[in-house]
C-alpha cells in the first residue's frame, strides 16, 4: 500500500501526515473504554490469581480460552451477572477469553478462527458453523442459519 496524506498534501510539505488507510485504533479505545477498563480487570485479576502473561504458556491455550469463553456466557445467559471467584462481570471476562484465544491464534500464524458453531436466540446450537455462514455470504441471524432459533417465534412448526 503506497502511503498518502488523506488531504493530498505531499508527503514532504509541513503538515503532512501518511496515514490514509491505515488502522484507527482510537475508535476501539475511546469507544469500548469502559468495556477495555473491565477486560483489564478481568486480566489484573487473572495476574495476580495466576502469573502476568502466564496465559500465554498454557497448554492447548486457543481450546482451553475459548471453553472458559462458553462458560463465561453460559453462565450470563442463565442469569448470573457477576463470576463468583473475581466478582468481576461475566461479560468481561468472556471478553477477555475471546481476546486471548484470538490473541494466541494470531501468535501460532492462525488465519482463520477455529470452528465454533452458532448458537442460535434459543441457545441450541445450530450446527453450522458460524465462520461458514459468513463466507458463505449468510448473516449468522436465525433466518440464515437453517431455520435453527424458531422456538417461540410465530413462523416456526
Amino acid at each position: 500500500m503506497t502511503e498518502k496524506d488523506p488531504h493530498g498534501t505531499p508527503p514532504h510539505h509541513p503538515g503532512a501526515k501518511l496515514d490514509a488507510g491505515k488502522t484507527r485504533a482510537g475508535l476501539v479505545l475511546g469507544g469500548f473504554a469502559r468495556a477495555l477498563l473491565e477486560v483489564s480487570a478481568v486480566g489484573t485479576f487473572g495476574a495476580t490469581k495466576y502469573t502476568p502473561d502466564g496465559w500465554v504458556s498454557v497448554p492447548n491455550g486457543i481450546e482451553r480460552y475459548t471453553d472458559a469463553m462458553h462458560r463465561h456466557l453460559l453462565a450470563e445467559a442463565t442469569g448470573e451477572r457477576l463470576d463468583g471467584d473475581s466478582g468481576l462481570a461475566h461479560a468481561a471476562h468472556a471478553a477477555w477469553c475471546a481476546l486471548a484465544r484470538l490473541d494466541l491464534m494470531l501468535r501460532a500464524g492462525q488465519e482463520q478462527p477455529l470452528s465454533v458453531p452458532y448458537i442460535g436466540p434459543d441457545r441450541r446450537a445450530c450446527g453450522n458453523d458460524l465462520g461458514d455462514m459468513v463466507r458463505a455470504g449468510k448473516s449468522g441471524v436465525p433466518e440464515d442459519a437453517g431455520g435453527c432459533g424458531n422456538v417461540g417465534r410465530e413462523d416456526s412448526e
